[in-house]
């Protein structure tokens, strides 16, 4: 978590940077990245990654790097000191808000689009990214966001090394997720999912990431920790993750309306096929290297699929696990952070 007194620290380092570049003779471009470099989950992981890669290349503009998951009064007040400095601005649409997650969530999706219409160039994160904000976006301004330029850019995988043998007898199944409150029923249905996998005979462990004991009953947490192949691990710090991964051959990941899933760029990394849910932006992603079963469930209105044809992807991810393996390694390389780094180079270049 970042203290008040960080963030205070943070913008007016921001501002006393956009001020520098306005007022000083000799501009030194910059790239203003606010607080994202700071936090600890997903866009925050990202963003570092692209920032340590990107301040070492050539830069010709500065610019600021606003991105969704901003606080409002973030997003409204850079924007407005972009305008009276004349500082370019790239919006990086990586969410919306749900009614579940935030009770005013029209409020902060108007915010997102009002930092979107300010800016200069916007990248989307997925495709889904595109559509969800689409979707929440007054028929009359749609157009205006249409007609600003825009690029998707996916997750950047990282380097890695891959010591998993392209075929397994028997396989590691990795799941990993926050398990917010606010998605409880992603919990219960985990927790069913794992009690229904443990028996079958292709499945040597099965590894849950996350605080899944906060969202599901005692009597729900007493069958997962007494079930010998299913490991629980609370939420862990993204080195520790890493570690989890690359020691797992094949990751779940079926959270309904998941826009741009870091956690899935990085099991690309380690050329680890998944099973995905198709309403999200991890299918983009993961590309070849993924499975999705059909939706025909609806859970307190989230779509998900049923645990039979969960069962029967998983099965045929296994008997063809050296092709989706290879797919995997593939789409790794596609999405290097190299690539990534370049693609917003040329962007703030051109801006």
């Amino acid at each position: 978590m970042i203290t008040l007194n960080e963030k205070i620290c943070i913008l007016f380092s921001d501002i006393y940077n956009q001020l520098k570049y306005r007022l000083l003779a000799n501009k030194k471009p910059t790239i203003i990245w606010g607080r994202s470099p700071y936090l600890e989950f997903g866009p925050g992981i990202r963003t570092r990654r692209l920032k340590n890669t990107i301040e070492n290349e050539l830069i010709n503009k500065t610019c600021i790097y606003m991105q969704s998951h901003w606080p409002w009064y973030d997003i409204i007040l850079y924007t407005l000191w972009a305008k009276i400095l004349r500082i370019k601005i790239v919006f990086n649409q990586n969410g919306i808000y749900t009614k579940n997650y935030k009770k005013n969530y029209r409020f902060h999706n108007s915010i997102l689009i009002f930092g979107i219409l300010n800016s200069n160039y916007l990248i989307f994160q997925s495709w889904f990214c595109y559509k969800s904000i689409i979707k929440v976006t007054p028929y009359f301004l749609k157009g205006l966001i249409n007609s600003k330029k825009y690029r998707r850019i996916l997750n950047p995988t990282i380097d890695y090394i891959n010591n998993n043998p392209a075929k397994n007898k028997r396989h590691k199944i990795l799941i990993c997720n926050s398990f917010r409150s606010d998605v409880a029923y992603y919990s219960k249905y985990i927790c069913e999912l794992s009690l229904g996998l443990k028996n079958e005979k292709y499945i040597k462990e099965i590894n849950i990431v996350g605080n899944i004991k906060a969202n599901i009953n005692e009597q729900e947490i007493k069958k997962l920790l007494n079930t010998k192949n299913i490991k629980l691990h609370q939420k862990l710090d993204n080195k520790k993750l890493l570690e989890i991964i690359k020691n797992n051959t094949i990751v779940i990941h079926l959270n309904d309306g998941d826009a741009c899933p870091n956690f899935i760029s990085e099991v690309i990394s380690f050329g680890i096929p998944c099973i995905l849910n198709s309403n999200g932006g991890g299918k983009e992603i993961a590309s070849k290297a993924c499975l999705c079963p059909k939706n025909k469930l609806n859970l307190n209105g989230h779509l998900m699929p049923n645990f039979y044809d969960c069962k029967k992807s998983l099965n045929e991810l296994i008997i063809n696990y050296s092709k989706y393996r290879n797919y995997a390694i593939k789409r790794g390389e596609q999405l290097n952070l190299k690539k990534y780094v370049k693609k917003h180079i040329q962007i703030i270049n051109s801006l």
